[in-house]
């Protein structure tokens, strides 16, 4: 059994990086990239694939998607991968608008009085490709996009804010409920599953 990576952007390569140290095998799929041929996904191969790990910016009726829920294949992303194998404390900013700003001045203020923290997620950096977390920060601040959120099912924060929420991407989550309770997923430790029913 496999992993298959679903879109291969940065997020997808970070992915690349973080399962080719962990020595575990995988194919690629991308709708407008070139994909080296040993890399190459083939739908016959669905039924090796232990794990589907997406991209932000997949849509979720994605044929890949459609098909991997029919089969129950585990479906997650790089940020739920680092919260589960992660020992360090995680802060998860969301919002609409200002976001980014607000991780960095977050950021800034901890560094300046003597907390050692880091940048991630939607902010240019996957989490995946920080090195010695445990040793090296007391905080990760993670910025999540309503993509990043959509497929997550877990995420393990020790702080969230939701700088706020206004109408947005409505074209990709179709409706402001979904996309109002994707946002609110950060304020959960709990199973998305059973508290989120988006569609």
């Amino acid at each position: 059994m496999t992993n298959l990576i679903v879109g291969f952007g940065t997020t997808g390569k970070s992915i690349q990086r973080y399962l080719e140290r962990n020595n575990e095998s995988f194919f690629v799929y991308d709708d407008y990239q070139e994909i080296p041929v040993n890399l190459q996904f083939n739908e016959k191969n669905l039924d090796n694939i232990k794990r589907v790990i997406i991209s932000p910016g997949i849509k979720p009726n994605h044929w890949i998607l459609n098909e991997a829920k029919k089969l129950k294949i585990k479906i997650t992303t790089d940020i739920e991968i680092f919260s589960e194998t992660n020992n360090c404390k995680l802060i998860g900013v969301t919002g609409t608008n200002g976001k980014t700003t607000f991780v960095y001045c977050l950021s800034e203020i901890l560094n300046k009085y003597g907390y050692k923290t880091t940048t991630a997620g939607n902010i240019g950096l996957s989490p995946l490709d920080l090195e010695d977390i445990d040793k090296n920060y007391d905080y990760i601040i993670i910025e999540l996009s309503s993509f990043q959120l959509e497929y997550l099912k877990y995420l393990d924060l020790d702080m969230s804010v939701i700088t706020n929420i206004f109408e947005d991407h409505i074209d990709w989550h179709e409706t402001f409920q979904n996309y109002y309770l994707t946002k609110i997923k950060t304020n959960s430790r709990t199973n998305f599953n059973s508290n989120y029913s988006k569609r």
